[in-house]
């Protein structure tokens, strides 16, 4: 099994991400917040409009391949201040999950910490997530706490901020 990242920088790989999460948040999160905050995080969020607006905001988006066919995506980025870096997204899509491409993901995402003297990564994961609150545990994120966001149209974020503290020469790959 061959995983690589595509970097996404063109108006088709920001429709392909946004195909992807359309198909992954509709099949994980229908669950835990719901359709219609998922059609509207969607639409906020993962359009191919938002994604470049991010993009030009200085977020990274890649495509991760799976022996060439489309397994999910990722979106992050560097604040150079405070020498961290935000994990915005990171989903695998269902038939890849649990053969090691999200691990393959965040040895990417600790390559480019490295790459930009950064020692910590830190996302937020929804606290009904158990399943992927678990799996970020597994992979050294620590629980920080509780974090609630409006955002918008009567929408709450009820997540976890999680926090991996990373070494310098963490495990680098190219990317």
């Amino acid at each position: 099994m061959l995983i690589e990242l595509k970097t996404a920088e063109t108006e088709q790989d920001f429709t392909l991400i946004a195909d992807l999460a359309r198909d992954i948040w509709l099949e994980h999160y229908d669950g835990i917040v719901g359709r219609e905050q998922i059609d509207y995080m969607l639409e906020t969020r993962q359009s191919p409009e938002a994604i470049a607006e991010q993009v030009e905001e200085g977020y990274h988006y890649s495509v991760v391949l799976v022996d060439t066919e489309p397994a999910g995506y990722l979106s992050y980025k560097v604040d150079q201040p405070s020498k961290e870096i935000f994990l915005n997204k990171f989903y695998v899509a269902a038939p890849y999950r649990g053969k090691g491409v999200g691990k393959y993901m965040l040895r990417a995402v600790e390559a480019a910490a490295g790459r930009s003297a950064c020692n910590k990564i830190w996302l937020v994961v929804n606290r009904n997530n158990v399943e992927t609150v678990r799996a970020y545990e597994k992979m050294g994120f620590i629980n920080k706490g509780e974090l609630k966001t409006d955002i918008g149209k009567g929408f709450i974020m009820d997540d976890y901020k999680l926090v991996k503290v990373i070494a310098f020469g963490a495990s680098i790959i190219n990317t």
